[in-house]
């Protein structure tokens, strides 16, 4: 089981593969599709492999929820672990079409694919729209040849909405499917909810507002004094922001050690 984090910047991807070097405990690092479409792309993949090196952690680096198949194409290209294609607003027979071009194009390159069918919009929104037989989720999983699949859990993006998972649906899909099970939205779900999903299955948790709530947190307590305050401590704010994400850090790792 892994947790993926999503970064802000190159700061966090360095802040979390220390992390996870120092408490030997592999993660996935995300970067979201539209924080890589305004940044270079092989500087993200040339920094995680140079930072995979300096601290010696398992970490991997992930593209998340791209929509824009050029864009996965480049991540691919440049090197990346892994890419998510999400095509789940698509129907059914162009998500499959364009997803099972997309693993090919990566496998060639010996780089993962994520995949994901029904969206992820909480209980009511996704799973009751969610109207695939487990045998047609199966069909396209093995006609696509996805590494990895998220499925519409009951979960929502962003915190502070109730959520009712459906474990049902994870042990039938974990019984069924030959490839890991992601749970999208994992942000703000307790210990209990994480580690039944767990044993029903889910083998990637995502983390992505959480992490965000640690670089406003860090902003808030960033307060210089003044300009010469400010020019005189230039590490202060990442010394915060390396205090919050290991705060989060700390507490997901003891959810499941």
């Amino acid at each position: 089981m892994k947790f993926a984090f999503s970064v802000l910047d190159l700061k966090g991807l360095e802040i979390f593969t220390a992390l996870s070097s120092k408490y030997r405990f592999p993660v996935i690092i995300q970067v979201t599709a539209r924080l890589a479409a305004v940044t270079d792309v092989c500087l993200w993949s040339a920094s995680v492999k140079l930072l995979r090196n300096r601290y010696k952690a398992q970490v991997m680096l992930n593209l998340d929820h791209a929509k824009d198949e050029g864009l996965v194409k480049k991540c691919v290209d440049a090197g990346w672990d892994m890419v998510f294609f999400d095509g789940s607003a698509l129907p059914y027979e162009e998500h499959l079409r364009k997803l099972k071009t997309i693993v090919q194009y990566a496998h060639q390159r010996k780089i993962l694919v994520e995949g994901e069918l029904g969206g992820i919009a909480g209980q009511d929104e996704a799973i009751e729209k969610f109207q695939m037989t487990p045998d047609k989720v199966k069909n396209f999983v093995r006609q696509t040849g996805v590494d990895y699949i998220g499925l519409p859990f009951g979960t929502y993006h962003g915190l502070g909405r109730k959520v009712r998972i459906d474990y049902s649906l994870m042990k039938n899909m974990d019984r069924i499917l030959n490839v890991p099970l992601c749970l999208h939205g994992g942000s703000g779900l307790s210990k209990q909810t994480i580690l039944k999903s767990l044993a029903c299955g889910i083998e990637k948790v995502n983390i992505s507002t959480e992490v965000k709530l640690a670089y406003f947190n860090a902003h808030r307590r960033y307060k210089p004094k003044g300009f010469d305050d400010f020019i005189r401590h230039p590490s202060r704010l990442d010394d915060l922001l390396e205090d919050e994400i290991e705060k989060l850090f700390i507490k997901k790792m003891k959810y499941v050690r």
